[in-house]
């Protein structure tokens, strides 16, 4: 009958340590995929600063150029260049619409901090894992010392049968 208690005891403390294992990957898996999309998100909105500010710059330079034509006597040729910049810049205006307010809506959907937070959220998701992996160790410890204890005590039960 002590054997048996024994074997349960030792079945229940590797069902224990399977399940606080399972926990600790499946935490280390979520912080993961966390860290990833965060890394993810501020990338496109990285990308989307850049193109909003090369938009900007061409829209500037179509401004200047458009000046210039101003003030230049009026030919069919400069005409019909001054169409196609003044189409040129209504399509780069919508685009530019378009993209700010991508932009915005990237800002808005966006829960995570900056990126500056987002690394100081990082580190301290990093910080509370390690200690969540500590107390995971110590417990595991602890339960192999159990295991330990209760083997010790059967090896004199198993030299008598």
């Amino acid at each position: 009958m002590t054997e048996h208690t024994s074997s349960q005891e030792l079945e229940a403390a590797r069902a224990r340590l399977e399940t606080a294992l399972s926990g600790l990957a499946q935490g280390v898996v979520t912080t993961r995929e966390a860290l990833n999309s965060a890394a993810s998100i501020t990338n496109e909105k990285v990308q989307l600063a850049e193109r909003v500010a090369k938009l900007e710059a061409e829209n500037l330079k179509l401004h200047e150029q458009i000046a210039a034509y101003a003030l230049q006597t009026p030919s069919a040729d400069i005409e019909r260049q001054l169409t196609t910049v003044q189409e040129e810049k209504a399509s780069l205006e919508q685009n530019y619409k378009l993209l700010k307010t991508k932009y915005a809506d990237l800002l808005e959907a966006q829960e995570t901090p900056k990126p500056v937070d987002i690394n100081l959220s990082a580190q301290i998701e990093m910080q509370r894992m390690k200690k969540m992996l500590e107390e995971m160790q110590a417990e595991k410890e602890m339960i192999k010392a159990e295991l330990d204890k209760a083997i010790a005590n059967l090896d004199p039960l198993a030299g008598d049968v």
